[in-house]
């Protein structure tokens, strides 16, 4: 089924048993992405991220850059909390706001 018969799917969880998560698990999940893509022939990759939250953190944008410079597609969400007053658009959430990345938005 589909057009892309032949992937292989792996799933990395980001959050935990109450939905909360982290930079630290984001970034933890990344490395592991990057250090079994070209160790167990994953590539090429995509990494779909549809978590974000307010802010700009360096080791997201740090993590998010290595993937790319590796050769991961990263798609990420424009911001899963919607629009608010003071952060209206997908600049104020991360990873949505790094320019590496591949930023999806729907209404």
């Amino acid at each position: 089924y589909g057009v892309a018969k032949d992937v292989m799917l792996h799933a990395v969880k980001v959050v935990n048993e109450q939905d909360r998560g982290s930079n630290t698990y984001f970034v933890q999940a990344v490395n592991f992405l990057l250090a079994n893509a070209a160790n167990r022939n994953w590539m090429p990759a995509v990494a779909s991220v549809s978590m974000s939250g307010p802010g700009n953190s360096g080791s997201v944008e740090m993590a998010v850059d290595s993937a790319v410079r590796m050769g991961v597609l990263v798609v990420v969400s424009a911001g899963n909390e919607g629009r608010t007053p003071n952060k209206n658009d997908a600049c104020g959430y991360e990873p949505a706001y790094l320019p590496s990345s591949i930023t999806v938005g729907a209404t």
